[in-house]
């Protein structure tokens, strides 16, 4: 049923000979796979075949790294989780440089998330610190993003435990002599 929904879809878009670009959006049209075109606002004319349409958002987008837990260089455990906002300026230059913003970025960003919390003690370690490395990390990146805001939204020491054998209890009705009759 899937396959019918999006045979249908790429039919229409084929047949479709314009593109609504709104106000807060910027698009790029690709002719013939070679010559990029930036769209601003408004109704653009796209040729089926010959044009390849792409539009995004340049609105301020807020996203959130996942909780990321690093030893410091003390072996104090630390869990991190940041907040990055950012707004896209350069649509062209955006797709030139990246597939998928939101997972580069979050990448990037806990990368030197790690880093700073290896290099650094527990005493030495600050979530301005940790803010002002992303945050001037990222501005140095020409990717066609400008980066409004790097927040620490969760920092915290914590002790970690692992559980073992996680495996043997997730099979069922199983126990120790490996006999599986049920009393």
């Amino acid at each position: 049923m899937n396959f019918i929904k999006e045979t249908i879809e790429y039919i229409r878009q084929l047949l479709t000979w314009w593109v609504e670009v709104m106000p807060w959006e910027q698009g790029i049209r690709v002719t013939l796979g070679k010559k990029q075109t930036l769209l601003k606002s408004g109704i653009w004319i796209k040729f089926p075949i010959i044009h390849t349409v792409y539009v995004v958002q340049t609105r301020l987008r807020v996203m959130d790294t996942p909780v990321q837990t690093v030893s410091t260089t003390d072996d104090i455990t630390i869990s991190v989780r940041i907040i990055i906002g950012y707004q896209i300026n350069d649509v062209i230059k955006l797709y030139a440089s990246m597939n998928d913003p939101v997972m580069t970025i979050s990448n990037a960003a806990q990368a030197i998330v790690s880093e700073v919390i290896s290099e650094h003690s527990s005493k030495e370690l600050t979530q301005k610190l940790i803010q002002s490395s992303v945050s001037n990390y990222l501005s140095t990146m020409n990717w066609g993003i400008s980066f409004e805001m790097v927040g620490v939204t969760n920092f915290a020491k914590t002790k970690p435990y692992r559980l073992m054998g996680d495996s043997y209890w997730s099979t069922s009705d199983s126990n120790v002599n490996g006999n599986n009759k049920k009393p």
